[in-house]
């Protein structure tokens, strides 16, 4: 079982903002939402050991990023807000 915090609207409205402002980031949102669920749940796992011992602020931040766009619902509306689907 994932240990997954629920993401607050004004969190998906903070990451929409940083996809909007940042095109490799918008970039990110598009190819995740054009993953597969076996590219997204191997693409999960790599992330995951990626960021195995990762505690600054930058990096938890990061890691928190590409957990709330793992979830396709969340990913969803981010990419609906920023306008890519």
């Amino acid at each position: 079982m994932r240990d997954f915090k629920t993401p607050s609207e004004e969190e998906l409205n903070q990451i929409a903002i940083a996809c909007i402002e940042d095109e490799r980031l918008r970039e990110i949102l598009g190819r995740i939402l054009s993953f597969s669920e076996e590219e997204r749940d191997n693409f999960r796992q790599k992330m995951t050991l990626f960021f195995i011992g990762a505690d600054t602020d930058e990096d938890i931040k990061t890691k928190r990023f590409f957990s709330v766009l793992m979830e396709r619902e969340y990913a969803e509306k981010i990419g609906i807000k920023v306008g890519v689907e």
